[in-house]
């Protein structure tokens, strides 16, 4: 049986607008680009690096290595709808090859696990709810520490699901050791560390973890009074598209209502939706990790017979 939040987004598709099969065509070319600028940022900082290895340009080439191996992450994320070209073949190797392996994450297994979120958002199986969900950050110490990435960080050790039939983890191996060698013919090894290792875990990891939270949470405990409240879309400034949502990852609702719209697409999707949308929008991602934590510990709340 349906649940109240996937009749609330039934009832929002019916909302298309009269452009979508248009919104929904794929165009590889802007793939390709989008992807080459975000390697040739990471390529650019690391020979700036090279040639002038002062503290400052350290400092900006960290920057922008993490923020572009962020971008690459969320670009895959399109992948994983195989909204990047038509032929699945080709979009599942670019995904893996180009731009989930070299960042360590496991495209295909990933894949079944966020499609999975897709089809039960809300519900006590989606495999995301642990991450946006109240109950274990209703304190001020919880959520700061979630915030850290600390908490998280074992799942993706845990990260596993019966859909997950397939798994492109090996990929990673050799991938690395590309990366490695590239780094190494123009810095020393240990750049590797301190200039790819350490941006995926402060630049790459922890937005996407901050970011998963904002996606679907609402500061509401227990949990499930906040079920049909989950379709949430964000409208963030200039600042925080780099640093948290790259690639219009922030048309977040949009993108669950018609999730075969590929990402260059969604702003005019979200242009030629009713005013108001069917769901809630936000503005800054970071006003509402305030908010939510100016407001607590979450009090509960009790709904039905027999509460207290």
């Amino acid at each position: 049986m349906p649940s109240p939040l996937q009749d609330l987004m039934a009832s929002g598709r019916r909302h298309a607008p009269p452009e979508l099969a248009a919104l929904m065509r794929r165009r590889p070319w802007r793939v390709l680009l989008d992807a080459a600028r975000c390697w040739g940022l990471i390529v650019g900082a690391f020979v700036a690096l090279a040639a002038h290895p002062t503290w400052w340009v350290a400092l900006l080439a960290f920057v922008v290595i993490g923020t572009q191996q962020y971008a690459l992450s969320v670009l895959a994320h399109d992948g994983r709808h195989r909204n990047l070209f038509a032929q699945r073949t080709v979009n599942d190797l670019f995904s893996v090859v180009l731009l989930q392996a070299p960042v360590g994450v496991d495209f295909h297994r990933h894949q079944a696990l966020h499609l999975k979120h897709h089809r039960v958002l809300g519900a006590e199986n989606d495999p995301d709810l642990r991450l946006y969900a109240a109950s274990d950050k209703a304190e001020r110490r919880s959520f700061l520490l979630y915030l850290s990435g600390l908490t998280t960080l074992p799942m993706i050790a845990d990260d596993d699901d019966a859909a997950a039939t397939r798994s492109s983890r090996w990929v990673a191996v050799p991938a690395q050791l590309l990366v490695v060698a590239g780094i190494c013919a123009v810095l020393p090894w240990w750049c590797w560390l301190t200039h790819w290792v350490a941006p995926l875990y402060l630049l790459m990891f922890v937005p996407h973890r901050m970011r998963q939270f904002c996606e679907h949470a609402q500061p509401v405990v227990p949990d499930r009074l906040a079920t049909e409240e989950r379709l949430l879309t964000y409208r963030p400034p200039w600042p925080e598209r780099v640093l948290l949502a790259p690639f219009h990852i922030g048309y977040h609702a949009e993108h669950h209502l018609w999730p075969a719209v590929p990402y260059f697409n969604l702003p005019r999707l979200a242009r030629a939706l009713p005013s108001p949308p069917p769901f809630e929008v936000r503005g800054s991602y970071l006003g509402f990790l305030w908010r939510y934590f100016r407001g607590l510990p979450l009090i509960p709340e009790w709904s039905g017979a027999g509460a207290p």
